[in-house]
């Protein structure tokens, strides 16, 4: 029987990082960097990679947007920037926030299909 929902953290994370390496036009300011390829989904949260925006030093904490942590069935994604355009935008897609104070909010992304949505949230940054 296929299965038709993917809900295994490990595999929410390789596609999100594909799917912000193959568009090439809109989220071309993103980069991925401290990429653990190792990384092992725990029930405290693995760390997946980091985001930023394209510079000429790679990893320039200025430029950072967000870092990934992995969990068995689920990955989220921490923003310390741009805060108020991540609520707006992930609240739009239907997507589940966690705020942590004014600097900080977390997105959870539990399937597939919200990695796309996702995908509207890093175009308005």
């Amino acid at each position: 029987m296929v299965k038709d929902t993917l809900n295994d953290g490990n595999r929410l994370a390789e596609l999100l990082a594909s799917e912000i390496t193959g568009h090439t036009e809109s989220l071309e300011e993103i980069e991925l960097y401290d990429v653990d390829s190792s990384a092992q989904p725990s029930a405290t949260g693995a760390h997946g990679y980091r985001m930023s925006r394209t510079s000429d030093d790679v990893g320039d904490q200025s430029d950072h947007l967000a870092t990934t942590v992995i969990y068995p069935t689920y990955l989220e994604v921490i923003f310390t920037t741009a805060t108020s355009k991540v609520e707006r935008e992930a609240t739009k897609q239907g997507l589940t926030l966690d705020m942590t104070g004014d600097c900080e909010i977390t997105v959870r992304i539990v399937n597939g299909a919200q990695v796309k949505w996702f995908l509207a949230v890093l175009q308005q940054l």
